[in-house]
């Protein structure tokens, strides 16, 4: 799912994760920094083995914000097993967020080949949605004008 902020990815990917949960299949949500943070530290651990197996373990992996910071070169080999290990499953699902177009991911991954891997997986048997619009956030504001008088 790729737009602008606030047209509505991140609702519809909880949305499809709670369906996932409903049918009493596992579903799980992390946020892109949070996934680069359990990348690191699984790399200063040496059991990124480990982190894979759990991650892949879920009928679907939800991550919101793809674009919001960047992967090293191991982060982004890891991302790539990741993603490789749940499209050979068959059964598991992959949801991506991003405000950013695949084109633009190029700048975010310190690996080109495993990238390009990577989207090439991704790809497969995909669901591309694309969002455009405003921000569905602050429509229901009330604005308040405030004046403010110069005091002597």
């Amino acid at each position: 799912m790729i737009g602008p902020t606030g047209t509505g990815k991140t609702h519809l990917a909880m949305a499809i994760g709670n369906e996932y949960c409903s049918n009493n299949m596992k579903a799980y949500f992390i946020k892109m920094d949070e996934l680069k943070e359990k990348y690191h530290d699984a790399i200063i651990r040496e059991n990124s083995g480990r982190l894979l197996n759990g991650l892949s373990k879920y009928s679907c992996l939800i991550i919101d914000e793809v674009g919001y910071c960047k992967f090293n070169r191991e982060e982004t080999l890891i991302f790539f097993q990741l993603v490789d290990r749940i499209s050979l499953k068959e059964s598991g699902s992959i949801v991506l967020t991003s405000n950013k177009d695949l084109s633009q991911w190029v700048g975010l991954f310190d690996e080109d080949d495993a990238l390009e891997c990577t989207i090439d997986r991704l790809g497969d048997k995909a669901i591309c949605m694309t969002f455009s619009g405003t921000s569905h956030r602050g429509t229901d504001r009330e604005q308040i004008e405030l004046n403010f008088m110069k005091l002597r």
